[in-house]
């Protein structure tokens, strides 16, 4: 009786999990239009460096301010205009 119990039990877990993983799906990515090439952006601040930085990819920000070291950067860099003050689609 006791193995019957068991071997149903691991047979009901077993199709649960089967069942559970096919029905779950991940989330879908949000829609960033022009700032998919961003590879470091803020549109409400500006950001700050220490050390030595190499960054691959586009750079900007909407205030237009960068303290710090410089930066190295493989790209473009948009500081303060159309694109660095780029806003989320609704």
């Amino acid at each position: 009786m006791y193995m019957k119990h068991k071997f149903l039990n691991i047979l009901i877990n077993s199709a649960l999990m089967v069942t559970a993983s096919q029905i779950i799906y991940a989330q879908t990515a949000p829609n960033i239009s022009t700032a998919s090439s961003f590879a470091l952006y803020t549109s409400v601040g500006g950001f700050g460096n220490t050390g030595t930085t190499s960054i691959t990819g586009d750079v900007g920000n909407g205030a237009g301010a960068v303290t710090g070291s410089a930066v190295t950067v493989t790209g473009q860099t948009h500081f303060g205009d159309g694109a660095g003050v780029w806003r989320p689609p609704a």
